[in-house]
């Protein structure tokens, strides 16, 4: 995000989403059960392939930019 003011940028502010501590522990047992994990999300590309490495889904299980 900009930062802005009287129409002019003094800056800018990065902003991410953070994972739960136990996400990753859950898409594991998932896979265990058989279970095929996907990610679909509203969130954009870029986000969502970070998230999916964090918690270790393949990036082509990965749908992004949905409404």
């Amino acid at each position: 995000m900009w930062v802005v003011i009287d129409r002019i940028p003094i800056g800018i502010i990065g902003i991410s989403d953070t994972t739960k501590a136990e996400a990753y522990s859950c898409i594991h047992a998932l896979r265990s059960m058989g279970c095929d994990v996907w990610m679909v999300t509203g969130d954009n590309q870029a986000t969502a392939e970070a998230l999916a490495d964090d918690i270790d889904i393949a990036l082509d299980r990965v749908i992004a930019g949905l409404m």
